[in-house]
């Protein structure tokens, strides 16, 4: 049987517990959709429709608990859920957002948010003090900046005065010892009188062309 879902509308303006299915011979996958208080959409290669159950769901129209037909396959899956289905609730709460150009991003992020969750579940089993999962994260994320700190300082003392060329070499470059020493140097601008008074010119002229553009 290899017939087409009706349109998902259509299935949900139908009374509760209303499901339609498609069975794809060519793959053996069971396609079942499920009308609860939204569309249920489960694939399946080993779990069947039939026979049906009853769930008990709550109607907000009469305000009771209803029993409502349910198929099998969702019978099963809200029966065995749990790991699978809390490891993606963990991994879409506490998201990295950033975005990349490449097609691999994704995948990548990804990993790293499976990973974090994981460590996350192992770190509450294994200690009494409880970490949210965004405390966890904030506290992995400033113990790998600290572990690098903490390498640099530990190889200062073989990068000496020599600088570190990756690239093409600076004419004005620090010497390695001053840019990794773990010191917030301020730059300093140094300009002459003249020049300061240009640029603080340039900036009341700024704030005047502003303030008249608000009072037009």
């Amino acid at each position: 049987m290899n017939k087409t879902l009706i349109n998902t509308k259509k299935l949900q303006k139908k009374e509760r517990g209303s499901f339609d299915y498609s069975f794809y011979q060519n793959h053996e996958v069971l396609l079942v959709q499920w009308n609860n208080n939204s569309m249920v959409t489960v694939a399946t290669k080993n779990a069947k429709i039939e026979p049906l159950v009853t769930a008990k769901r709550y109607d907000r129209k009469i305000k009771k608990m209803v029993n409502v037909p349910q198929p099998q396959v969702i019978a099963d899956y809200n029966k065995n859920m749990g790991g699978v289905d809390l490891h993606e609730n963990g991994i879409a709460n506490c998201r990295i957002r950033v975005r990349g150009k490449k097609w691999w991003w994704p995948l990548f992020i990804n990993l790293i948010d499976s990973v974090l969750v994981n460590s996350w579940k192992i770190y509450k089993l294994a200690n009494e003090r409880s970490l949210n999962q965004l405390e966890f994260k904030s506290y992995v994320a400033v113990s790998l900046m600290k572990a690098e700190e903490v390498q640099l300082a530990d190889n200062s003392h073989f990068l000496g005065n020599a600088n570190i060329n990756l690239g093409r070499p600076s004419k004005n470059a620090l010497p390695s010892n001053i840019r990794f020493d773990n010191i917030g140097h301020v730059i300093e601008e140094h300009c002459s009188k003249q020049e300061h008074t240009q640029k603080f010119l340039r900036k009341k002229i700024l704030c005047l062309g502003i303030v008249t553009a608000k009072i037009r």
